[in-house]
């Protein structure tokens, strides 16, 4: 049936706004999200792909139902912490070296739940910046 996901999403915002409503309600009718509908934590891994765009490193990753990534880059002296991101995708803002030099810059992330890391490191992306 045409836009029968759009009268069940505005259906279930109406029942969730009455004054009467409680999460146990919710949950009875499954219009109440868990937690534990999630990949288990120790299961999650965030994947990520690294291209150039505009002269900056471009991380692309989807938020899928955490709230944010951590993320750490190595640029030959091993990973330090670059940014938290909380909405893909995200722009490395770090000047490109200059001249004619070129480095190999590395990234990994993790997600992030009420403001924990979960789950593990994705794979490590790896970009070649500069000339």
């Amino acid at each position: 049936m045409p836009g029968i996901q759009s009268r069940f999403l505005i259906q279930a915002k109406r029942i969730k706004a009455h004054k009467n409503y409680t999460e146990a309600i919710g949950q009875n009718l499954g219009i109440e999200g868990t937690f534990s509908n999630r990949m288990p934590l120790e299961n999650v891994q965030p994947i990520l792909k690294a291209v150039m765009n505009g002269g900056r490193v471009n991380l692309q990753w989807k938020k899928s139902t955490y709230d944010a990534i951590i993320i750490e880059k190595d640029t030959g002296s091993g990973f330090v912490f670059l940014d938290k991101d909380l909405r893909p995708n995200f722009v490395d803002t770090t000047p490109l070296p200059s001249g004619s030099e070129s480095a190999v810059w590395r990234y990994r992330a993790m997600y992030m739940f009420k403001d924990e890391k979960v789950g593990s490191w994705s794979d490590v992306v790896t970009i070649t910046v500069g000339d």
